[in-house]
């Protein structure tokens, strides 16, 4: 699951900021639409300027708050991850019901710095993207006790759809999966919501 560019350790303190995004499921339950808006919005625009001018920051700061050693490969001429993640989540906020958005973002926050650790340290099977299958069971995994215990219900259907989520972060490039597991979640639960 995890970019050969990066030590196990350094994928360690990358993923425990991943999870720091549970924030914003959390502020979203106790504020307003209105208020929860305007504060994503506010992080997102902050997170893509410190992204596009990381270079020129990070010159003028101290070797203390350095934070090259959690930027994979990849991601240093383009967008973070995590700016991808919050740009997905701006988005799944400003379209889709509350209750559906905060599924999703928990999904997000939680299945995938999950899946990426245990692939990492367990995975022998590779698959697409140098993610494993022993990582795209843990995501199908965190994802079925999250779905369960937020909608406090399961079903075969619901097993199907954390399938198809796991599905969807296992073929899409590690760069991008940030971004499109939110939408696909949104995606599958509101489908769900529709036919039940």
């Amino acid at each position: 699951m995890i970019n050969k560019s990066l030590s196990y350790n350094n994928e360690v303190y990358r993923k425990i900021i991943h999870l720091g995004s549970l924030l914003f499921p959390l502020l979203y339950f106790f504020l307003s639409f209105n208020i929860f808006l305007l504060f994503i919005f506010t992080s997102t625009l902050f997170i893509l300027i410190l992204n596009v001018n990381y270079h020129n920051i990070i010159n003028k700061l101290p070797d203390k708050i350095n934070i090259n050693f959690i930027i994979r490969n990849n991601e240093y001429k383009s967008f973070w991850s995590a700016s991808l993640m919050m740009v997905s989540f701006l988005l799944i906020t400003l379209i889709f019901p509350k209750n559906i958005v905060l599924l999703s973002m928990i999904i997000t926050s939680v299945s995938d710095p999950i899946a990426g650790l245990f692939g990492m340290k367990y995975g022998e099977i590779k698959l697409f993207h140098n993610k494993t299958l022993e990582g795209s069971y843990s995501f199908i995994i965190s994802t079925f006790f999250i779905t369960f215990f937020f909608l406090q219900t399961f079903n075969i259907l619901l097993f199907i759809i954390c399938i198809l989520i796991s599905l969807n972060e296992l073929i899409t490039p590690m760069k991008y999966d940030n971004f499109t597991i939110p939408i696909v979640s949104s995606i599958l639960f509101i489908t769900y919501s529709l036919i039940k």
